[in-house]
């Protein structure tokens, strides 16, 4: 596995370019699709994720966890509920989120790892919600 997923320099705490422009750019795009009035992914389905995540990372700022491996497991069951999420009865996530989700997730093996992957995610936001203000 990639462990500078999202660093070019994970010593020195260096984050790629592109997973904060256009690589977040594109997946914000996808996640919007090519519907001008109504995007695949909601932005309250999209704000309920990055919103458990960041309470993951507010868990151990606030050293609630000892350490990361105390908090990993709840990480890696984000997965879980991005399958429930675009499976259930009622789809509440498309397929390419649900992907982004599960593809980021496994990558995530450190403290690292999660804090570039909450970067990554934080620039999708500002994108989606970008493209979704021009619509108002």
């Amino acid at each position: 596995m990639d462990k500078n997923i999202y660093y070019d320099d994970k010593n020195n705490n260096i984050l790629k370019r592109e997973i904060l422009t256009t690589e977040a750019k594109k997946l914000a795009d996808t996640f919007i699709g090519q519907n001008d009035r109504k995007p695949l992914l909601k932005s309250t389905q999209l704000r309920k994720f990055y919103n458990e995540f960041k309470y993951f990372e507010k868990k151990l700022e606030d050293k609630e966890f000892n350490n990361f491996n105390e908090i990993k497991p709840l990480i890696k069951m984000m997965e879980s509920k991005a399958e429930y999420a675009s499976n259930a009865k009622k789809v509440r996530i498309p397929l390419q989120f649900k992907s982004f989700i599960v593809s980021n997730v496994r990558k995530i093996e450190d403290e690292f790892d999660f804090k570039g992957f909450l970067k990554h995610f934080e620039a999708i936001l500002g994108f989606y919600y970008g493209r979704i203000k021009e619509w108002n």
